[in-house]
């Protein structure tokens, strides 16, 4: 199971799995959430998370008593590989059902946000070479040079 390889809890490997393929930060209730645990458990996962480098924890913008969590690129680094060279049929082996469900979530958004993000980079490339032919294009007409016709 991935999470065993990486040292990692399910939920542990939820809340990275989670902070990858969100586009925002994940507030301490949101993780809570994903992984249906209360405060405490969900602090000291993050705690174990951010030694790791997977996680880290900014102040949030709208208001100064909470934090909100992203990951960071060494989660994006540790989870890709394990992910896309681990034989698929032995991805989930000893999981529950409802775990295993859990996990194919997280992946299947992981896969997703990744799947619009290349998406968004060939558009933005695309549109960046129309607008730099379009600078580049001669024009149809010389420029007059001198006082205008009158």
């Amino acid at each position: 199971m991935v999470a065993a390889r990486l040292d990692l809890t399910l939920n542990e490997l939820l809340v990275v799995a989670e902070s990858l393929v969100r586009d925002r930060t994940l507030s301490g209730s949101e993780i809570a959430g994903i992984v249906g645990l209360g405060a405490p458990a969900v602090t000291a996962i993050l705690a174990r998370l951010e030694e790791r480098d997977l996680v880290h924890r900014d102040p949030d913008p709208h208001d100064a008593r909470r934090q909100v969590v992203a990951a960071s690129p060494e989660a994006r680094a540790v989870l890709h590989r394990p992910l896309h060279d681990h034989d698929t049929r032995h991805l989930l082996d000893g999981l529950s059902a409802s775990a295993a469900d859990g996990v194919l979530v997280a992946v299947g958004r992981a896969a997703d946000n990744g799947l619009r993000q290349v998406q968004r980079d060939r558009d933005r490339w695309a549109d960046e070479q129309v607008r730099r032919s379009r600078l580049d294009a001669p024009r149809s007409r010389p420029r007059r040079i001198g006082p205008a016709p009158g």
